[in-house]
């Protein structure tokens, strides 16, 4: 089995996978978010964003505070290139895009702070989530997000590492 679960053509779905730690944390974070109203994809990438650096609390707080920052950036981004009212209208997420790519950038010449993945899933989630640019949404989604991620910590911390079902060939 290759990395991220890609199957070669000898192998097939075993038990192991089935009992996976990150396959119930994905289960557990999509029902508490579909349970709590909220998008349960936005909590998927929440589990994804825990363990895009490191494995352990600490980077999974960091990586949910990238993805937060991520977050705010993308709909900052969207919310500028809104209230310049560009025309045609369909140019209006490609230039909040690249404010968006802009504004990591800079943040990473800035604080030194260079977590791309988690930059990257905030701002996907931002524009995707094709929600209202309010305050209300921003936190919407930060809860969902963090939903996500706490599970990760938790099925992270309870279940034993040796049972690793990511291997590499």
């Amino acid at each position: 089995m290759k990395w991220l679960g890609v199957l070669t053509k000898r192998e097939s779905l075993s038990p192991q996978l089935l009992k996976s730690p990150i396959l119930a944390v994905l289960i557990v974070a999509a029902l508490v978010g579909y349970l709590g109203g909220m998008p349960t994809w936005v909590a998927v990438l929440g589990v994804i964003a825990y363990f895009s650096r490191g494995r352990n609390w600490r980077a999974g707080a960091y990586n949910l505070a990238c993805v937060v920052t991520g977050l705010g950036l993308g709909l900052g981004a969207q919310a500028a290139a809104f209230k310049w009212q560009i025309d045609p209208s369909i140019l209006v997420a490609p230039i909040a895009l690249l404010f968006s790519v802009i504004s990591v950038w800079a943040m990473g010449l800035v604080t030194g702070i260079r977590n791309i993945p988690s930059y990257a899933i905030g701002i996907v989630i931002a524009f995707l989530a094709q929600l209202d640019i309010t305050l209300d949404a921003y936190f919407q989604l930060i809860a969902t997000v963090s939903i996500g991620a706490v599970f990760a910590g938790l099925i992270d911390a309870l279940w034993p590492r040796k049972d690793s079902v990511v291997r590499t060939c």
